[in-house]
């Protein structure tokens, strides 16, 4: 079963000389890693089959890697001098 980490979002508030104010986000996600074991067995004509992967170890994996995005810079005043798109 996968193992969901954790996201954190990081607001900064910072002034930019020639825009103003603005907001910044960053996201830091940890990514999603898990473990799984499969086994199974089958019989057909009276032989029996059964298998394991890894010798009946469970074996790791890495869904999505850790990763930091920058969500980008919201300045304050632009966002309500200009009129909405629709």
């Amino acid at each position: 079963m996968p193992e969901s980490q954790r996201g954190i979002t990081i607001r900064k508030f910072g002034i930019d000389k020639a825009k103003g104010p603005y907001i910044e986000d960053t996201l830091f996600f940890d990514g999603v890693k898990g473990t799984y074991l499969l086994s199974g067995s089958a019989s057909a004509n009276g032989i029996k089959i059964k298998g394991a992967t890894n010798d009946n170890k469970p074996k790791e994996f890495t869904l999505f890697e850790p990763k930091t995005t920058n969500l980008g810079k919201n300045h304050i005043f632009e966002m309500f001098s200009k009129p909405p798109k629709i």
